[in-house]
């Protein structure tokens, strides 16, 4: 993980309790699910690769969502069925969910095939009996003004800070050493020598792992470098969060929003409509009526690394096509306590974030986040201030 979380747990205030253990009676009062898209179709891939581009074989163009991606999204949402049925009604209604999608057609699709695995309609649910399927509403904004799931907005201080990064000593050491791998894979690839760095790696990893998942035949340096690639890929997508600036400028607007939505569910009021700002400070509300206890976010292998990085949980691993973290807001008689989840294609595993039990009272939990926590006001002043 970044470096940052050993000064991170410094600011929890000292005394705070740890949450009393979970009763069997505790009410669980919303959850908070970040997904990654399903498989897609390579985005680029090494110069002399024989099977990108191939519109035979990838006729869906690239990256976009293909089949397999769209049955695990289906199957996730059974899975979500299965685990909250109960808390969310059978049917859908507006008023126990809400879904944000960035604004990318695998990710859209993948909110869609998820819904219809969530909630498939049911009597008068059923508007076409050979079509099994409702249409559930799927939010999204543009690209450049959704900093709470895309988080690709403008910030000057963000890439002045993650340029003094690339560029520092340590990170220049680490391509020196890779010098050789660099020359090695540059005759195996058709890239030349200086178009090889650990992002050109990480961009390997990605494509050479859609291929494997589509049991493509490769090439026999895929295998013989694989390990190195996926360790560096893991490696390089804690970077965009390496520091606490750098996590505080990429994710602060998000954890902004989920406490927000936290507290919105607590009261029982309505989510500020704070979701998303962009340049031109146009705002995008949810529902009129109080926070649904549902709130379903599609997007990217980066939402997730960058995520959970900066809480100091990342995996150690590339985020996998569907994989999930999971929030639960429950209530007690120590109050309101968070627990979190990642899940993929090996099973689900509880989330412990560095200075807070598993049951992690709400209050520590914000306490832990609260140096890299920003309201986009606040964030758009600080990413000015170069």
């Amino acid at each position: 993980m970044g470096s940052f979380m050993d000064v991170l747990i410094l600011v929890v205030v000292a005394g705070l309790a740890w949450a009393s253990p979970v009763r069997d009676d505790d009410e669980l009062k919303a959850v908070v699910v970040l997904f990654r898209h399903g498989d897609r179709t390579p985005l680029s891939s090494w110069p002399n690769d024989e099977y990108f581009g191939n519109e035979t074989l990838f006729p869906e163009g690239t990256g976009q969502l293909i089949n397999s991606g769209k049955e695990r999204h289906y199957e996730l949402g059974q899975w979500f069925r299965e685990r909250y049925d109960g808390f969310l009604p059978k049917k859908y209604h507006h008023d126990y969910i809400y879904v944000q999608s960035t604004d990318v057609d695998r990710t859209l699709q993948s909110a869609a095939s998820n819904l219809a695995g969530l909630f498939p309609p049911e009597d008068e649910q059923v508007w076409n009996r050979n079509l099994l399927w409702q249409a559930i509403p799927i939010h999204t904004a543009p690209q450049d003004e959704d900093q709470i799931l895309i988080a690709e907005g403008p910030c000057a201080k963000y890439d002045k800070l993650l340029a003094d990064l690339m560029s520092s000593d340590q990170f220049r050491q680490w391509n020196t050493d890779l010098h050789e791998v660099y020359v090695n894979l540059s005759q195996l690839t058709g890239y030349t020598v200086e178009e090889m760095d650990i992002g050109t790696l990480a961009a390997l990893f990605t494509t050479i792992d859609i291929y494997k998942g589509m049991n493509f035949t490769l090439p026999s340096w895929t295998e013989e470098y694989w390990p190195l690639i996926k360790n560096w890929a893991a490696r390089k997508f804690q970077w965009p969060t390496y520091t606490q600036q750098l996590a505080r400028l990429k994710t602060g607007p998000f954890f902004d929003y989920l406490f927000s939505y936290f507290d919105s569910v607590k009261e029982n009021t309505l989510l500020p409509a704070r979701n998303v700002r962009g340049p031109r400070h146009q705002l995008i509300a949810i529902p009129s009526s109080p926070a649904p206890r549902f709130l379903m976010l599609s997007a990217h292998d980066t939402t997730i690394s960058d995520r959970t990085n900066a809480m100091g949980v990342y995996p150690n691993a590339v985020p996998e096509f569907a994989s999930t973290v999971i929030w639960e807001l429950k209530q007690g008689q120590s109050g309101h306590y968070v627990n979190m989840y990642f899940k993929n294609s090996t099973g689900v595993s509880q989330l412990t974030m560095p200075g807070c039990s598993f049951n992690c009272l709400l209050d520590e939990y914000r306490a832990l986040l609260d140096s890299i926590v920003v309201n986009m006001d606040l964030w758009t002043q600080e990413c000015n201030d170069v």
